[in-house]
């Protein structure tokens, strides 16, 4: 008996595979394209879901590996120039912030306005659990009852020991006096 080898035509099932490797390719092109075009992150779990391909062969395939990570990589360096950028305006709401935060730690703590002689020396202390305006004009009310003070200083409230040598809040001397009343 003759055995007959048939030879086998796999010729349509490798056209078929390549068919479906072209087209999971350009599934994952097209992809990207689209992440890209809508401003989306581009890394390799959103390009997977909107390829409709696993992880799995997005690592597999080294040029497409390497094209998501350049550009996960261009995504992570531009969020930085834009973090970098926006920071000044960080930085002004930041210093308002803590003004802000400055302002309502003299209202609670309280503010203390002081009358000084000639020589500097502290004639007389008002403590004032006003805010600075309150206080300033609690000062210029000071100025013009006290005739022997020629001027007046706001600071934090310290202890009742304290000569208040660091700068004032805000001071005023009998220059700066203006029409006002001390009501």
């Amino acid at each position: 008996m003759s055995e007959k080898t048939w030879k086998r035509n796999t010729a349509g099932i490798t056209a078929h595979v390549q068919h479906r490797k072209a087209q999971k390719r350009k599934g994952v092109e097209d992809a990207i394209t689209s992440l890209l075009r809508e401003q989306k992150p581009i890394n390799f779990n959103t390009v997977a879901k909107t390829a409709r391909v696993s992880k799995a062969y997005l690592y597999s395939q080294p040029d497409l590996r390497e094209r998501i990570e350049a550009l996960r990589e261009q995504a992570v360096e531009h969020m930085v120039r834009e973090r970098a950028t926006r920071s000044s305006g960080k930085t002004d709401a930041s210093r308002d912030l803590v003004i802000l935060a400055k302002d309502r730690r003299i209202i609670s703590h309280g503010l203390v306005v002081i009358a000084r002689d000639t020589d500097g020396s502290i004639i007389t202390r008002i403590s004032s659990n006003r805010d600075l305006l309150g206080a300033l004009q609690t000062a210029r009310c000071l100025l013009r009852l006290k005739s022997e003070a020629m001027r007046t200083e706001i600071h934090h409230r310290e202890g009742p020991a304290s000569d208040y040598p660091h700068k004032p809040l805000a001071a005023l001397s009998r220059d700066d006096l203006t029409a006002g009343s001390c009501t």
